[in-house]
């Protein structure tokens, strides 16, 4: 069976790797779950922010007022999150 075949080629590939678990990343090429779930967070707080998701943004966040003149100067963004 073709899974099976897959799975004993990854099982391999992965036993052949020397080194902690971060060698193993690198050589695998694919991010850790910390970097995972923070990127994950990342795009939700940006689906939060911009209305993609039915959560209100007054929940977990507060913004500063557009009307801030110091929250336009910042690089030409007015999104600064306080917690």
């Amino acid at each position: 069976m073709q899974i099976d075949s897959t799975r004993v080629n990854v099982l391999v590939v992965l036993e052949s790797i020397q080194g902690d678990s971060n060698d193993r990343l690198v050589k695998l090429n694919i991010d850790s779950f910390e970097l995972r779930r923070l990127r994950l967070d990342l795009v939700y707080v940006y689906k939060i922010m911009f209305g993609l998701v039915a959560t209100d943004i007054s929940d977990y966040f507060t913004l500063q007022s557009a009307n801030d003149y110091s929250a336009i100067t910042r690089h030409g963004n007015p999104y600064k999150l306080y917690l």
